[in-house]
């Protein structure tokens, strides 16, 4: 159920309405620094508090960045079923407001749940997805990662030679623009032999919260997500109607 302290809409409603979705936006892309981080708790309570923005203000752009990025986290406490199935919701989602943008981040995560799950065959179809879908839209930085998921998938099902010009494209570009290549990512399964639920995809290098030091819009510095779990025991988010009116 919605949190039951949502009344009727004030009349400044569109102007806070803006601001929620900013700061839903914001929690959620928190979520993903601290999943790439390697921080799966701290990922799980900033996914929860966008998941919570995203259900009072009504966006499925919200909710699907957060629950793709939920999952991840929980596939990381050995929950391959719920991760899976939070990565799928997240999927439907962004078909449902149209981003092919977001489709391709969600198709993204579904596939590194799937690897990590052990379903190597299934992510490897997902990944090549992925990296289409944000080859459309021109997003480098986020194909990059799809590519190197994908690359991930087809050494895990006996296909490295393939893997490794993809590998060596990724690494190459990603030195270009700065960005952690695929040897940082060590703790990703590399044959079949590697696969088991729960895999971590990146391991922690700082004992800090990714969050330490962020501040929110309001200039109020973030020590780490929020404390109170609404989402992350089974609990999952009303799915939300296309109106035509989500963002």
């Amino acid at each position: 159920m919605p949190p039951s302290n949502i009344t009727a809409a004030p009349s400044n409603w569109g102007a806070e309405a803006g601001t929620r979705f900013g700061e839903g936006v914001s929690w959620a892309a928190i979520a993903r620094v601290c999943c790439d981080a390697g921080c799966w708790a701290e990922a799980a309570e900033a996914a929860e508090q966008a998941l919570l923005i995203a259900l009072q203000v009504g966006s499925l752009r919200i909710e699907s960045m957060a629950l793709h990025e939920l999952g991840f986290a929980i596939l990381q406490r050995g929950d391959s079923v719920h991760a899976r199935k939070l990565c799928a919701q997240a999927l439907d989602m962004a078909r449902r407001h149209g981003s092919r943008h977001q489709e391709g981040c969600a198709l993204t995560r579904l596939a590194e749940v799937a690897l990590g799950s052990g379903d190597a065959d299934t992510a490897m179809q997902i990944a090549e997805e992925a990296v289409q879908a944000l080859t459309e839209v021109s997003a480098a930085v986020r194909r990059l990662q799809a590519m190197q998921v994908y690359a991930r998938a087809l050494t895990a099902v006996g296909r490295a030679a393939e893997a490794a010009p993809i590998l060596d494209t990724v690494t190459q570009a990603s030195r270009h623009i700065g960005l952690p290549g695929p040897e940082q990512h060590s703790g990703m399964p590399t044959s079949r032999t590697d696969l088991k639920p729960g895999s971590p995809s990146a391991t922690p290098t700082d004992s800090r919260s990714p969050t330490e030091g962020m501040t929110d819009k309001s200039g109020v510095v973030l020590r780490g997500a929020p404390s109170h779990h609404r989402f992350s025991h089974g609990v999952e988010p009303i799915p939300i109607p296309h109106t035509g009116q989500h963002r």
